[in-house]
């Protein structure tokens, strides 16, 4: 779905807005999904410098949830995360590892980032911006919500919000359910 198909469908019910007002609620919508589901997940590696204590992180990480560093034998290990609650214990299992020789001294962060931010009706959002198609009909719903609170039909609002906030919680982010394949012996 491209963002000119939810602008055409927008049109039917609302009537035309401007286009520069339905793109921000688009991303204000992508910014929503993005913070509490965490579906899009990217990697990025950098390089360490000798006595270089601190290193700027993009504004696109919303949560680093993994990291590893490059060791002698040209293999990315695991480092483990730290926390202040003690309830978490100590980790659990081996620490599988990354064998990459493409960056040497280097570290490599794993992360859920923020979806692209949509600027033209021709963008595809899920080509282009990285939202998966699950995701389409509640970013319709969203800004739906949002134009009608500021058309003061607070019931429609809210009924498009909650529908949102449905497809939203429900997307799965895996599939759930027992993944076996049974087998039975010839």
């Amino acid at each position: 779905m491209k963002v000119k198909d939810i602008v055409s469908q927008l049109e039917k019910n609302m009537g035309r807005q401007p286009e520069g007002y339905i793109m921000r609620l688009i991303n204000d919508g992508l910014l929503d999904i993005a913070a509490e589901r965490q579906h899009r997940v990217e990697d990025v590696k950098l390089d360490l410098a000798q006595n270089k204590r601190w290193y700027e992180l993009s504004d696109e990480m919303i949560d680093v949830f993994r990291v590893e560093i490059l060791d002698d034998d040209d293999r990315y290990v695991v480092i483990p995360i730290t926390s202040t609650d003690e309830s978490l214990g100590t980790t659990a299992g081996e620490l599988d590892t990354y064998s990459d020789a493409t960056v040497a001294a280097g570290l490599r962060i794993h992360y859920h980032s923020k979806y692209k931010e949509v600027r033209d009706q021709e963008d595809d959002l899920y080509g282009d911006i990285g939202l998966d198609s699950g995701m389409h009909y509640a970013l319709l719903c969203y800004v739906r919500a949002r134009l009608f609170e500021d058309a003061g039909d607070y019931q429609s609002a809210q009924y498009h919000r909650q529908m949102f906030e449905k497809i939203k919680n429900q997307y799965p982010m895996r599939r759930s359910g027992v993944r076996v394949l049974s087998v039975p012996r010839i």
